[in-house]
Order: structure tokens, then C-alpha cells, then sequence
């Protein structure tokens, strides 16, 4: 099934009354008409039409004591059309009633404010819903610009009792570029939904920065990450604890982005350095960063 949904369509047998949205808990469209004012009227025939070029077919029949019929025979993005008929005691059938239609939309539940921002080279996603008390979880799916399916990266839980809790999920090394986010949404009756899609752009950061390698300690290689906010000279070195270069990493213009850098634990001469304590510096125009890893072998 997916997101939950009501449709209200008001019919009575001559004069349409009203079409009413109204979110509930469950995928399917209810017919509600007047009620005959013929005292020899026994049942109310329901039709239907999947197609505005088809020809209608009955979906049901009911006692003429109720004029309410759910339809739960729908699917998502469809397009159904409806007329009711009245029955009298010789089983003759009235005309049709006034003609409604329904836009089934597609199985999307919008999130308030959902967004996404890049922050210290995390992505971070926040949204709000309300109703909270029908969702079991929320499943934290992803996608980038260069493939086509969505992939699952994490849950987040509900909090019980809260109607506009802001929720929020973490990406600590999300991919470099544009990236795809939606949430879909779990029901305490089993059904799921999906929500908007929104674009997170990693491309750019914001600052210069220079992440903590990892893995750290490491004894055959670690990725050093780092940002650059626009063009500029870059240096990234490799320093023991006495403030001698081992290494030079990178040395050269570079344009705005994320970097991963890989460190084998060798020096510049190709020699795997002895296990202990060392520290990395990232050195643009204006602004030096140093971290410290631990090498073990």
C-alpha cells in the first residue's frame, strides 16, 4: 500500500455536492451521495471507470440504509471515475448520478521542511512531520548523479508523543558531487511511503578544512580528507614529532572540492617509516591545519 490517503467524494443521484482532499490512514477513495428520497429504493449500485474514454463498470452494491462506499481497489497516480445508481423493489435502475472524478497523486507524502546542508564535510538531513504516533521509523535513502536506483543508508526512529519533533540524519563521508536524498516513511500498520526528493550538492565547500584521518591508528595506508573553498596552492605534509617533513603528499593548484588523500606510511624516499606518533599539515595562502594519526606497523 503506501501513503496513507482518503479521498472524500461527495455524490448524491442529481446534483454532485463537493470533492474534499483529506489525509487518513489508508490508501482508498470513499463515495458518500444523498440519500434517495423514493421510499421503494433497496439498493445503490457503484460504477467506476479507470479510463475518461471507457466505459463504466459496476464495483459493487449496497443497501439503500447506507451511502457510503469505500473503494480500496485504487493505486497510486491513477486517474477513476464514478456515478452512483438507485434500485427499486422491482430491480429497476435509475439513471446515473452526477459524474466525479478522482487524481489519485503518486506515493509521495511531503515532509515539513525537509533539507539538506553540507557541514564540515558531513551532509546533514533535517525534517519535521506531524501525526507522528502512526509512523513506526523513518528508512534514510540515497542516490547520486550518476546512478539510477535509491539505496538505503540508515533509519531514524520516531519519537513517541512529539507531533513536529525535528528529526535529523548524518552522512559523515557522503559521495563527492551532487547527491539525492529521500525518506521513506514506515506505518504502524506495515504500509510505507516516500517522501520529496532533495538535492545536496558536496562539490564546493565552504571553508578550508582538514578532517582526522581514518582509520587512525592504521598500519598499511589511511585516507586524509580535506576541502578547499576556492583556487589555491595546496600543501599537504607528513611531519614526525620533531617537525621533520616525511613526506609531501600534495603539492599544487587545486580547484574547490573535497579531497581524499591516501598515505602508504612511506617517506619521500619510498621507505616504510617506523610505527609512532606523526602529524599532518594542510597549508593554503593564510590558513595551516595540523592533525596528528598514529602509524603502527
Amino acid at each position: 500500500m503506501g501513503m496513507k490517503l482518503i479521498f472524500w467524494l461527495k455524490i448524491i443521484l442529481c446534483t454532485l455536492l463537493s470533492v474534499q482532499y483529506s489525509a487518513s490512514y489508508a490508501q482508498q477513495v470513499l463515495l458518500t451521495w444523498g440519500k434517495s428520497t423514493e421510499n421503494d429504493i433497496v439498493n445503490y449500485a457503484i460504477y467506476r471507470k479507470a479510463d475518461p474514454n471507457s466505459g463504466f463498470l459496476m464495483i459493487g452494491k449496497i443497501a439503500s440504509s447506507d451511502t457510503n462506499y469505500y473503494d480500496s481497489d485504487v493505486r497510486w497516480g491513477a486517474w477513476f471515475g464514478y456515478a452512483v445508481t438507485s434500485i427499486d423493489q422491482s430491480g429497476k435502475e435509475s439513471d446515473f448520478s452526477n459524474f466525479v472524478e478522482v487524481n489519485i497523486p503518486d506515493q509521495m507524502l511531503e515532509l515539513n521542511e525537509f533539507s539538506g546542508f553540507v557541514q564540515q564535510n558531513k551532509v546533514i538531513l533535517q525534517w519535521s512531520a506531524y501525526g507522528i504516533q502512526h509512523y513506526t521509523s523513518f528508512e534514510v535513502q540515497q542516490k547520486s548523479d550518476n546512478t539510477d536506483y535509491f539505496s538505503t543508508i540508515g533509519f531514524v526512529q520516531t519519537v513517541d508523543e512529539i507531533s513536529n519533533y525535528r528529526y535529523q540524519y548524518v552522512i559523515d563521508a557522503p559521495e563527492v558531487g551532487k547527491n539525492f536524498y529521500r525518506v521513506k516513511i514506515l506505518f504502524n500498520d506495515g504500509t510505507v511511503c516516500f517522501s520529496q526528493i532533495i538535492e545536496v550538492d558536496t562539490n564546493v565547500p565552504q571553508q578550508f578544512y582538514l578532517e582526522q584521518n581514518y582509520p587512525n591508528p592504521f598500519n598499511s595506508s589511511t585516507n586524509i580528507r580535506y576541502g578547499i573553498e576556492k583556487y589555491s596552492h595546496v600543501q599537504l605534509k607528513i611531519f614526525n614529532v620533531n617537525g621533520q617533513e616525511m613526506r609531501c603528499l600534495v603539492a599544487e593548484y587545486q580547484q574547490p572540492g573535497r579531497y581524499v588523500i591516501k598515505w602508504d606510511g612511506e617517506d619521500m624516499w619510498g621507505k616504510k617509516l617506523p610505527s609512532g606518533i606523526y602529524f599532518y599539515q594542510l597549508n593554503v595562502p593564510g590558513t595551516v591545519m595540523n592533525r596528528r594519526l598514529i602509524y603502527l606497523k
